[in-house]
């Protein structure tokens, strides 16, 4: 046994160089003064998919426990130790091809034989659990590089699913051409939007690759190969070069080392429950909501997190369709709904808020970054 462990080790480090994570919340913010806050306060009114993958093997016929061990690489609930915990079985949806990180980070939440349902765009993945040919989907909200994934925003205020888990995967991005290309031939570099932003050094080293956006970053590896085009190469990650047979000609290619994307794990309501089994030292709450359009709203909206000394971790606005200049909402909150401080400010916040939604209460991940990058 110890003697396979390591060669899981070895294969991981030498062929995919992949890291999952689940790190802690960022750092809190204070947006009001605090006394200015409670001054304040005093006054306001208080009352078609693809085919499934198989569950034994990957696409190239590598058993999957050799391409990701849950007991090396995901922690368990308790977040102390490696563990062997896995939650029920499912059918997991995903954007992307074969080898894309979804794919990694839904793996790495749900075990490495859960079944895989790829799907084309954020909006098939939606759909695909919404009406009920998956149990659940695994999706890119934000990337430490790149900023948020907004589409999936959008689309999280149109579905009613509720985040069971987050998770951060360390993003490494290498350049992947057919077998015999070397990079100097190099012309065309395909892959996902985001992940060309992530590589813009690079691109501005090479003046002479032209990008091309693509609709994923491991489906731009099978397209570059299908095609055997000497002038072209993808831009992905190890994995998916190791499952769809590309050969890497330069590694690491990321702005910075420190490249996280944050993955939500999305379920209809009713069953968040049976991804949350165990105990979590540490929780957050996602909301979203819209303020009327008048001085203060949003200031106001706010101060009901501040007076309570609850952290706020994340804020993003989104356009509201057909209102022009009018926004909704998104706040990370670290707490769970039942914690008094929380349950205080989001009754609070309800009183003074046009509408508001919480997208779900979740164990919050937790992993150290790593050194400079």
């Amino acid at each position: 046994m110890q003697n396979a462990e390591c060669r899981i080790q070895k294969r991981l480090k030498a062929a995919f160089r992949l890291t999952v994570i689940v790190p802690p919340t960022l750092s809190g913010f204070w947006i009001l003064h605090s006394a200015f806050c409670i001054s304040l306060l005093r006054s306001m009114p208080r009352s078609a998919p693809a085919v499934p993958h198989s569950l034994d093997h990957s696409p190239a016929g590598i058993p999957w426990p050799e391409i990701l061990s849950p007991g090396l690489m995901w922690p368990g609930p308790d977040h102390s130790a490696p563990s062997r915990y896995h939650p029920p079985m499912h059918r997991v949806a995903f954007q992307g091809d074969r080898g894309a990180f979804s794919e990694e980070a839904a793996r790495g939440l749900l075990g490495v034989a859960v079944e895989t349902l790829p799907c084309r765009s954020f909006e098939q993945t939606f759909a695909s659990v919404s009406e009920g040919r998956a149990d659940c989907a695994v999706l890119p909200i934000e990337n430490a590089l790149a900023g948020s994934v907004h589409r999936n925003y959008d689309l999280l205020e149109e579905h009613r699913l509720a985040i069971a888990r987050e998770a951060y995967v360390r993003i490494r991005l290498d350049v992947i051409v057919p077998p015999g290309v070397e990079l100097a031939a190099v012309r065309r570099v395909h892959s996902h939007p985001v992940a060309l932003a992530q590589c813009q050094r690079f691109l501005a080293a090479h003046p002479a690759i032209e990008p091309v956006a693509a609709w994923d970053t491991a489906g731009s590896v099978a397209l570059v190969l299908e095609r055997g085009d000497t002038g072209e190469a993808a831009i992905a990650g190890p994995a998916a070069a190791a499952i769809h047979g590309g050969v890497v000609v330069a590694e690491s290619i990321e702005d910075h080392k420190r490249n996280y994307t944050r993955f939500l794990l999305l379920t209809p309501p009713d069953r968040v429950a049976g991804h949350q089994e165990g105990t979590w030292p540490r929780w957050k709450t996602s909301v979203v909501f819209r303020t009327p359009d008048r001085a203060g709203a949003l200031f106001r909206a706010l101060a009901a997190f501040a007076l309570r000394d609850v952290n706020l971790s994340k804020i993003e606005s989104r356009p509201i369709e057909g209102r022009p200049w009018e926004y909704s909402f998104h706040l990370d909150v670290s707490g769970r709904r039942g914690d008094e401080p929380v349950d205080r400010a989001l009754a609070h916040l309800d009183e003074m808020a046009e509408s508001l939604r919480i997208l779900g209460s979740y164990p919050a991940a937790d992993a150290p970054l790593e050194g400079p990058g």
